[in-house]
């Protein structure tokens, strides 16, 4: 494999890995989203649900 086809398979590679970072990106925003929602449907605080000491409802 020639220098020039070296590079042009590192920069895809690097296209790639960028691509799969933002959809990463992505589906860590929509998990988070759908988080906050679900605990606002149930009318529980999101960080004390994360803490794990008891949810309390929200007032």
């Amino acid at each position: 494999m020639g220098e020039a086809n070296k590079i042009k398979e590192l920069e895809r590679q690097v296209r790639q890995l960028k691509e799969s970072l933002a959809d990463a990106h992505v589906d860590g925003q929509l998990t988070q989203s759908y988080f906050k929602l679900a605990c606002q449907q149930l009318g529980v605080d999101p960080q004390e649900f994360k803490k794990k000491e008891g949810v309390k409802p929200l007032k």
